[in-house]
């Protein structure tokens, strides 16, 4: 008898799915952070969102009753590394979920690794629209599409009569993203594009660039890129002496090392952001109290979006009552009813956010100020 228990034993756990397999002490979730490398400031700001997601869900008991374990593996900011280390959370270290690396091009290495092996994985440090074009129906968006990033920077430029712009991007997915979105949006309000142009990813001297725009007596410059390039082309512009009336850039200005870093060079420069200590949303004020008591400095929104990345997949296992994997896509494609710290969570059919909680901030003063939607706004903005 002994040994027929044995055996159905044995064959009941071979047989079982690893997402099936949950351990009965936790559930493992998996994930790679730039830590090192050019997203390092972007990588490390997400890790303390996630640590502190991960204790306060602990100290509250788990999920369904299992604690929560994160195997956080820093990726440099590589996208070699990113099949490698994926393969490896789930090979090796068997977790049971996925969540994925920052940037749209790690993201996309990681997504292919979960689809290989069927992992659901939540996109919490990418925006890029073709994240989403590859028919794998288990990759679940967090921050609304790149495409719509620098939609109320538009408003702002309709509300002060400025019709035309120069837009540099990048060559990675996300930049391509915000380009291609301000090129579709400017097409539809009749807007002129002055200079519209790609420069290779590292590119560390854009004067030529900046005096493209000075030529022409541009007033309005969107860059579309990351934290260096948002340095670099403020850098171009002064070293030919030339301010554009309004300069928008991507995901670099929202760091408070970027005025660390420029000081008053970053003065009345734009981007979007997603998260403010001012705007209040159900539990941001705790995670706000906690983050600063923790790391001693404010939370900015790729701390804020980790966070909420956990949010999210703690109720999506709560509403589906289950760690299986297929009832939890089911769970989330059905729809899924969240606010998070961050606002709003809706996501279509495909996986994609098509909530938009974000708002436009310019740096005055030494400070970020809200300046867009108007409902929100600390200051009104600031032209050069």
């Amino acid at each position: 008898m002994k040994n027929i228990v044995f055996y159905f034993l044995f064959f009941t756990l071979l047989f079982l799915n690893p997402i099936d397999a949950i351990s009965s002490e936790s559930v493992k979730i998996g994930l790679s952070l730039s830590l090192t490398g050019k997203y390092s400031p972007m990588g490390k700001a997400q890790e303390q969102g996630y640590r502190l997601w991960e204790a306060d869900i602990n100290n509250q008991g788990g999920i369904l009753g299992k604690k929560v374990s994160l195997i956080i593996i820093d990726d440099k900011s590589e996208v070699e590394r990113i099949y490698e280390i994926y393969e490896e959370l789930i090979n090796k270290h068997k977790v049971n979920f996925l969540f994925g690396p920052y940037s749209s091009p790690l993201s996309m290495a990681a997504i292919k690794v979960s689809k290989k092996y069927d992992y659901p994985i939540f996109i919490g440090g990418a925006a890029s629209d073709s994240l989403w074009d590859n028919g794998f129906d288990g990759a679940f968006g967090v921050r609304p599409l790149a495409s719509k990033y620098a939609n109320g920077f538009l408003n702002i430029m309709s509300e002060n009569n400025l019709k035309e712009a120069s837009v540099f991007y990048t060559d990675d997915e996300f930049s391509v993203s915000v380009a291609r979105g301000v090129e579709r949006s400017f097409d539809f309000v009749g807007f002129k594009l002055t200079n519209y142009e790609g420069f290779k990813k590292g590119t560390i001297d854009l004067t030529k660039l900046a005096q493209k725009v000075k030529d022409k007596g541009g007033q309005v410059v969107i860059l579309c890129g990351h934290f260096d390039e948002s340095v670099n082309m403020i850098k171009a512009f002064n070293s030919i002496n030339y301010k554009p009336k309004a300069f928008y850039a991507t995901v670099g200005p929202a760091a408070a090392d970027f005025y660390k870093i420029l000081g008053k060079d970053a003065e009345f420069v734009f981007t979007t952001t997603f998260f403010d200590e001012r705007v209040n949303w159900p539990k941001s004020k705790e995670f706000i109290r906690k983050y600063k008591k923790l790391y001693k400095k404010s939370p900015d929104y790729q701390s804020a979006f980790a966070y909420a990345t956990g949010q999210i997949f703690e109720e999506a296992i709560k509403t589906s009552n289950s760690f299986d994997n297929k009832k939890l896509k089911e769970t989330l494609h059905n729809g899924l009813n969240i606010v998070t710290i961050v606002g709003n969570y809706m996501i279509d059919k495909q996986g994609r956010v098509i909530s938009n909680t974000s708002m436009i901030i310019q740096w005055q003063n030494g400070k970020m100020e809200i300046v867009w939607p108007k409902k929100l706004r600390t200051a009104k903005e600031v032209l050069n």
